[in-house]
């Protein structure tokens, strides 16, 4: 019999989902036994609802979509952060809720994980402020409703939301077998006149650069983004949610543009430009420098997913793929027929001074040396804090994918971000670094990760407390330290017993040993304290402190 849940666990599936998070309640059970009896997924139970959502977002971030399942109420709500990132980073997540019976939304009884006064959409409606689909699936077209959410989530790489009443889950159902409307379709008036526009500015810009942020991932794009540089000998840069979408290593890229925050080499590139390629750019505080960033006006090419902009001149319904080949064929248009753009500027080494091997660790040197362990093939997982401050000033070698959250900035988001991205990608050693404040608040996906046998290296920043706070505000204020763990038994406290490889560094020495180890050793659960002062930040940390102190209040 085709039933409402196989319908939605077929569409689910067909999108390349082998893995969904969630926590059982009663209001979801018979939907988890249609997951658990459904070829090919798998149900990943996490030690709570934001976990899940976290684990979905990264997931998603590496195989195109995330799934999680919470039950009504209590567990939709407490998942409402993490799905809330996904949506303001553009990560494709669908959140699916046990709901009630239909009987007891229809008539408002007042049951558990409710709030007693008969609304039963209430949820739903907040779930309708951070998604751009959401549906509770109580009407007779249930199965056009499950279609027209996943399409949504799939064509605008944002969440979507469906409350699924536990008593629809059986239902037999009439299933579709139309494809998803997934795809954005151009307007060939539109595309042909942004063509031109580009033309023009492409035909006399002397000193182009591309910029690429997190949305030419989703789309699958910053390859395509990295051939045009290529194609063209132009500068490549890219945003600070769009590191480690490119590769680092290639001659055309110049590094990390974050404005005013940016190193000086980058920060010519992109501001001597007079025009700029800028593919899926969003704007923010943290990422731009404190909206420091400086782009060329007229000659500012920025294209989005579904719209795009020349200058002040807009083009709706161009689609970015087809935006970005229309680009392309302009600059080998002008690669063709001359004159060359100018030369590319040579992009200086990173010079780092290391102290001897005996002397403290300090935050730059133990980046550098993370940078130099890195292998293509890891997935660099980081925690905002110094962590993620750390990443962005470390090149990362060709193949090194880096998994961030830096916009919606939700501490406590990598841990279980790396047990959704080595799920989604099992073949990529997982590495992650996390400050100790941070990991306090989800430790717990520590014990789903051994126990489903993963095996990534986790290095914990001890450094007393929330060290970006100090940095950022007040640094010695009480209210950044945090209770002291035993960081060493925290591996056999969440089942890692005798099969973890547990150490603490202090040293540089001590931290180079234990890299050499984990380059020559069998993979196994590796987790590293790795020990900090309290006021050592990594350099664009400071620089960011330096420039917030400055700012109006």
């Amino acid at each position: 019999m085709h039933t409402v849940a196989h319908h939605l666990l077929q569409r689910i599936a067909d999108a390349g989902v082998r893995h969904i998070f969630g926590v059982p309640g009663d209001y979801n059970l018979p939907f988890v036994d249609a997951i658990e009896a459904f070829p090919g997924l798998e149900w990943v139970g996490t030690a709570n609802e934001l976990d899940a959502a976290y684990a979905a977002d990264a997931y998603a971030r590496t195989a195109g979509l995330g799934v999680l399942v919470t039950t009504y109420g209590v567990g939709e709500l407490s998942a409402l952060n993490g799905v809330a990132g996904s949506a303001a980073e553009s990560v494709p997540v669908l959140q699916i809720t046990g709901a009630p019976a239909m009987r007891v939304i229809t008539h408002g009884a007042p049951v558990h994980h409710s709030l007693l006064d008969g609304d039963h959409h209430r949820f739903s409606r907040i779930y309708s402020e951070v998604t751009c689909a959401h549906s509770v699936l109580t009407g007779d077209d249930v199965i056009s409703e499950i279609d027209r959410v996943v399409s949504a989530i799939l064509r605008e790489k944002r969440p979507g939301y469906l409350a699924l009443p536990l008593d629809r889950v059986g239902e037999e159902a009439e299933g579709s077998t139309a494809e998803l409307d997934t795809r954005i379709a151009s307007d060939p008036e539109q595309l042909q006149r942004f063509a031109e526009a580009v033309r023009k500015v492409l035909g006399s810009a002397e000193r182009p650069v591309v910029l690429v942020d997190a949305l030419a991932s989703r789309y699958g794009l910053a390859e395509a983004a990295q051939e045009l540089a290529a194609a063209g000998n132009l500068p490549l840069a890219a945003f600070i949610p769009g590191k480690g979408t490119v590769a680092e290593s290639a001659p055309q890229f110049s590094g990390v543009y974050c404005g005013a925050l940016s190193d000086e080499h980058v920060r010519t590139v992109v501001e001597s430009a007079d025009a700029a390629v800028t593919v899926g750019f969003a704007p923010a505080d943290l990422t731009t420098g404190g909206f420091t960033h400086v782009l060329p006006g007229e000659g500012l090419i920025d294209l989005q997913a579904a719209t795009a902009r020349v200058g002040t001149t807009q083009f709706k319904g161009v689609a970015m793929a087809d935006a970005l080949a229309a680009v392309r064929t302009v600059v080998d248009e002008r690669v063709a027929a001359g004159p060359p753009f100018a030369l590319l500027p040579p992009r200086p080494e990173p010079k780092v001074a290391f102290p001897a091997a005996s002397a403290p660790l300090q935050q730059d040197a133990f980046w550098a040396r993370l940078g130099e362990f890195l292998q293509g093939g890891d997935t660099l997982v980081v925690d905002q804090g110094t962590p993620l401050y750390g990443a962005l000033g470390t090149t990362l070698k060709h193949d090194v994918q880096l998994l961030v959250q830096p916009i919606w900035a939700s501490i406590g988001y990598s841990l279980p971000a790396l047990l959704g991205t080595q799920l989604a990608a099992p073949d990529r050693r997982g590495v992650l670094v996390v400050g100790d404040g941070s990991c306090q608040l989800t430790v717990q996906e520590l014990g789903t990760i051994v126990s489903r046998g993963l095996t990534p290296i986790v290095f914990l920043v001890n450094n007393d407390g929330y060290s970006i706070e100090r940095a950022v505000h007040h640094p010695t204020a009480s209210y950044n330290d945090i209770a002291q763990w035993s960081w060493q038994d925290i591996p056999a406290a969440f089942g890692a017993g005798g099969k973890a490889k547990v150490a603490r560094v202090t040293t540089h020495r001590e931290l180079d040993a234990v890299l050499a180890e984990c380059s020559a050793g069998t993979p196994r659960l590796t987790f590293v304290e790795v020990v900090l002062d309290a006021h050592d930040y990594p350099q664009l940390l400071g620089k960011l402190s330096a420039f917030l102190a400055k700012r109006p209040h």
